[in-house]
């Protein structure tokens, strides 16, 4: 009997302690899990250790644009957002600006300089008009879910002009989407002398300092930086200049002057600029985004990360990989079409200059005298930007003739310009060629 009993007793206490173990597992459930100050800041730790990705980085700096975006909206006076018409149908200021900038800014830079709704004026200088944004350089720190940019660029209106230089930190809360500003009054401030406060508190949330995560592709990111390139062109020129490639602006311009009569050339395509598609390209340095426009026009940005960037206008000041690939397994037919589509993306961004210098000597000499001549006849014979076709190809001792179709890409005309060009192929690349008057 008692061996019976002893089994019995163990197989209870086994079946007591398994629901003892079902009661705190349901309780633990029903409460969740409970953190102590410790805990919570041990696991920021944690997460400030974690790596960023290079796709994160990317994301990063477009959500602190549009964080920044979203704060010269707060501070322009003239936002429409500040007012309403009464009752009377006046149009008048309904809501205090004052009062949306500082739940903008952050507690730290509130309380360092005692701001209030009263005394914003004196510290922060406002705007009359809306703007945009062109950034410069940033650098961030991270602890956790937040992170503290210090970001620097500058702001022009609508037109063009531009207004000032801007510096700032931007302090993102990740885990609650919210954001603050501080800024930095010194418009000639290094962003890299700027020091980061390590001590990042989270951003509480209020009613206008949210903002929605951006995730991008590789589109989005060919799309922003073309549109950032365009404004810096129509802005200032001078840093458009700074961004190209060192190498490719030495060949291309060689000074700031040309690049600015370049960019007053093509001013009008400028302002209308939009990309038709675009072609992404990695490797290991950098990452490679192509964008052609309407006119077949490239704008080439190699990027380090998303404000380390070099531009290049075209493939043919500098002839790429690709293309020396491509011509060194091509027959002599198809290198002549090649070289005959470089010409006319010559001619179509404008640039007479290299134009010029691939006409045969006796051809150029004999029909205009000076590039100055030859850019003149240019613009009044091939006044629009080509779509180009090709039709017959004949060969008389290895000098081409090509018969070629021009039209307009634009649609503005519905002529066809038909003419046969002339072309001998050099060594390295290199061509001569002429064409019917």
């Amino acid at each position: 009997m008692k061996k019976i009993i002893i089994p019995i007793i163990i197989v209870i206490i086994i079946i007591i302690c398994i629901i003892i173990s079902l009661i705190v597992l349901k309780v633990d459930e029903k409460n969740g899990p409970q953190y102590n100050e410790s805990t919570y800041e041990q696991t920021l730790q944690q997460e400030a250790e974690n790596t960023v990705t290079e796709q994160q980085e990317k994301e990063l700096i477009y959500n602190v644009e549009q964080c920044v975006d979203s704060y010269l909206d707060a501070i322009n006076t003239n936002n429409s957002i500040y007012y309403a018409y009464d009752e009377n149908n006046n149009y008048q200021k309904v809501v205090n600006e004052n009062e949306i900038i500082l739940d903008i800014l952050s507690t730290e830079y509130i309380n360092k300089s005692n701001i209030n709704t009263d005394n914003i004026d004196s510290n922060i200088e406002k705007l009359d008009t809306e703007v945009f944004f062109i950034p410069f350089q940033t650098k961030y720190i991270k602890n956790g879910y937040m992170y503290k940019y210090a970001i620097s660029g500058y702001i022009t209106d609508f037109n063009y002009n531009v207004i000032r230089n801007l510096n700032l930190i931007v302090n993102l809360d990740t885990n609650n989407y919210t954001y603050s500003i501080e800024p930095l009054n010194d418009e000639n401030i290094n962003i890299e002398n700027v020091q980061l406060n390590n001590t990042l508190d989270k951003v509480e949330k209020n009613d206008n300092n949210t903002f929605k995560y951006i995730s991008t592709n590789a589109e989005d990111e060919a799309r922003r930086y073309l549109d950032t390139y365009k404004k810096m062109i129509l802005s200032n020129p001078e840093e458009a200049y700074n961004r190209l490639d060192g190498e490719y602006r030495d060949k291309r311009f060689g000074s700031l002057g040309e690049f600015e009569e370049y960019i007053n050339e093509n001013r009008q395509d400028f302002l209308t600029l939009q990309p038709t598609d675009y072609l992404l390209n990695t490797y290991d340095e950098y990452s490679e985004y192509v964008c052609r426009d309407k006119y077949q026009n490239l704008y080439i940005f190699r990027a380090k990360n998303p404000l380390d960037y070099a531009v290049l206008l075209d493939t043919y000041t500098i002839i790429t990989d690709n293309f020396k690939t491509t011509y060194d397994k091509s027959s002599d037919e198809y290198k002549v079409a090649m070289n005959i589509d470089k010409w006319i993306q010559m001619i179509n961004a404008r640039d007479y200059k290299t134009a010029y210098n691939y006409l045969d000597e006796t051809f150029r000499n004999n029909n205009f005298g000076s590039e100055e001549a030859f850019e003149q006849y240019m613009k009044e014979n091939f006044p629009l930007h080509y779509d180009l076709q090709f039709g017959q190809t004949s060969n008389n001792n290895g000098v081409y003739e090509q018969e070629i179709i021009l039209t307009d890409i634009t649609g503005a005309s519905s002529e066809q310009i038909e003419k046969t060009v002339i072309m001998q192929l050099g060594e390295n690349y290199q061509f001569v060629m002429s064409f019917n008057l």
